[in-house]
C-alpha cells in the first residue's frame, strides 16, 4: 500500500517463521515414533507430499498443509498481477475462481466419478488421489479469501455501503442461505462437481460435450 508493490522474500521468510518449526518438529517425532511411508519423509520436508499416491504418503493429514503452502508460494507473483491490473483486480480473481471449477469438472469428467459410489476401496482412493489432495483442484476456495481481503483492502466502500444498507446486507444474507438450502435440500443431486464430484451437470458444459 505504501511504495506499490511488495517485498516477496520477506513474504516467504514471514510465512516459513510461521509453520516450518512447529511442522519440522512435528515431522522428527512422527519419523520417531511413527511407522508408516518413512521413505516419503522428503516430501514432506518439500511440501509435496499431495502429489504422492495416499497410501505411500508420511503424514498423510498433512497434504492441505502442502496445498496451503503452494499456494502461498504463488500468491505473491498473484499480488503482483493484481497490482499491475488496476482496474480489473476483482473481475480477475473472479475469472480465477471460475477457472477453478471447470479444472474440477475437467478431473471430474476425465475420471468418470459418480455417486452412490459402488465399490468404496476402488473409487474413493482415486477419487482422493486426483482430486481431493491436489492444488490445482484445490485453489478455488483459496482465491475466495484473496477475493475477501481484496474487498476488505481494496473496495472498503462497498463493505461500508453493506454497514449503511440493512435491506442490501440482509438480502445477501438471504441469498447465501438459500444457496446452502439447495445444496442440503433431500431432492438436490448429491454429485455436483464443483463441490463433490460426479457427472449432473447439462451435457453442454461437461468437457467431452464441448
Amino acid at each position: 500500500e505504501r511504495c506499490g508493490s511488495l517485498s516477496i522474500g520477506r513474504f516467504l521468510a514471514r510465512r516459513a517463521l510461521r509453520i516450518l518449526p512447529a511442522y519440522y518438529l512435528a515431522i522428527l517425532v512422527y519419523a520417531v515414533y511413527g511407522s508408516e511411508n518413512r521413505d516419503a519423509l522428503a516430501y514432506n520436508v518439500l511440501y509435496v507430499n499431495n502429489f504422492l499416491p495416499a497410501l505411500r504418503q508420511f503424514m498423510l493429514w498433512t497434504w492441505s498443509l502442502a496445498v496451503e503452502e503452494q499456494f502461498y508460494v504463488a500468491l505473491p507473483f498473484l499480488l503482483l498481477v493484481l497490482y499491475r491490473t488496476r482496474y480489473f483486480r476483482g473481475a480477475f480473481l473472479v475469472a480465477l475462481f471460475v477457472l477453478a471449477a471447470f479444472v474440477r469438472l475437467i478431473i471430474v469428467d476425465a475420471h468418470g466419478f459418480g455417486v452412490p459410489i459402488v465399490d468404496p476401496l476402488r473409487q474413493s482412493l482415486p477419487i482422493v488421489d486426483s482430486l481431493y489432495t491436489k492444488t490445482y483442484s484445490r485453489f478455488g476456495s483459496l482465491i475466495c479469501g484473496v477475493f475477501v481481503a481484496y474487498l476488505l483492502h481494496q473496495r472498503s466502500e462497498l463493505v461500508a455501503e453493506l454497514d449503511r444498507s440493512p435491506r442490501l446486507l440482509a438480502g445477501l444474507t438471504a441469498g447465501s442461505l438459500l444457496c446452502i438450502g439447495v445444496l442440503f435440500a433431500p431432492s438436490a443431486p448429491s454429485d455436483i462437481p464443483y463441490f463433490q464430484f460426479g457427472n449432473t451437470w447439462p451435457e453442454w458444459l461437461l468437457p467431452a460435450g464441448v
